[in-house]
């Protein structure tokens, strides 16, 4: 009888097999879900960036003020770096503006080749402005920017260094032709420009401006977006949908008002349980007869 007990006892363990055989269901609805919510977004991704094309360069100048040589070739010329801190940050600040202004988009424009930019004027007939000349002028503002570093010490001597940084960056395959007429004209008109309005600090005469970036090609700028964007988005969505997935089986199952074992029904109804049906489950013979 004792052997018999133990024997019962054993039988209604709940192990961890017994556990996972009661979520399987709802562990397959969270994997599908998963990979479902990864296929959605790796495909968004890959079809939002795959004919996505980026060209664009970033031409650095080089900007120091100096003096004309000395009547007097045999005296010591000032530093062709100047003094540090000559040209400072509000100066600089105020020179990119004008870079990044609409009439040095306009002088851009004059620079680039004739058909990349369009052939028109500025105005109508009526005296309105040409939407086409506009719109390339805007192109053009939008595709370059502009930024500044100055006055930085050259090792622990007192000469500076002041730069202007270029990042030019055009959208679209058919545009490359554009980028590289771009960069051309960047590289003409932005040491004359520096050079012609920028003000140069008290005891020099001129401000010298020169490229000093070795990459003088256009080159597409996002070579594996369309890989990144694919796996990024794909373990974002699926895990946007798992987490989903998981609320909605927390809630359905929170919800469900079925009874799952005994012992809920006698704490429902406030009766004792006589007796409960077991489930038997298929087992082969094995020839042995049991008493």
């Amino acid at each position: 009888m004792e052997e018999q007990t133990k024997e019962f006892h054993a039988d209604e363990e709940f192990g961890l097999k017994d556990i996972f055989r009661a979520l399987w269901s709802k562990i397959l609805i969270l994997l599908l879900v998963l990979v479902l919510g990864a296929t959605a977004g790796g495909l968004y991704g890959y079809l939002d960036t795959k004919d996505v094309y980026v060209y664009g360069a970033n031409p650095e100048f080089y900007i120091n003020p100096d003096k004309y040589p000395k009547e007097d070739e045999t005296s010591d010329k000032e530093s062709q770096y100047g003094v540090y801190g000559a040209y400072g940050q509000h100066v600089m600040e105020n020179m990119v503006k004008l870079l990044s202004s609409e009439s040095f988009s306009k002088q851009l424009m004059e620079a680039m080749p004739e058909g990349i930019k369009p052939n028109v004027s500025k105005t109508n007939a009526d005296g309105s402005i040409n939407k086409t000349y506009a719109s390339f002028l805007r192109k053009i503002n939008s595709s370059v920017r502009f930024s500044y570093t100055g006055a930085q010490a050259i090792e622990d001597s007192d000469l500076s260094k002041s730069f202007i940084y270029v990042s030019i960056s055009v959208y679209g395959k058919e545009n490359k032709a554009f980028a590289e007429a771009l960069l051309t004209a960047v590289e003409a008109e932005v040491p004359a420009y520096i050079e012609k309005y920028m003000v140069v600090p008290s005891g020099y005469d001129f401000t010298n401006c020169v490229k000093t970036s070795e990459l003088d090609e256009i080159y597409q700028t996002n070579v594996g977006q369309t890989k990144d964007a694919t796996t990024k988005y794909a373990i974002l969505l699926g895990v946007v949908a798992l987490l989903v997935a998981c609320v909605v089986v927390v809630l359905v199952s929170r919800t469900d008002n079925r009874f799952r074992n005994y012992e809920s029904v006698a704490q429902r109804f406030g009766v004792p349980v006589l007796g409960v049906l077991p489930s038997i489950e298929k087992r082969e013979y094995d020839g042995e007869v049991r008493k």
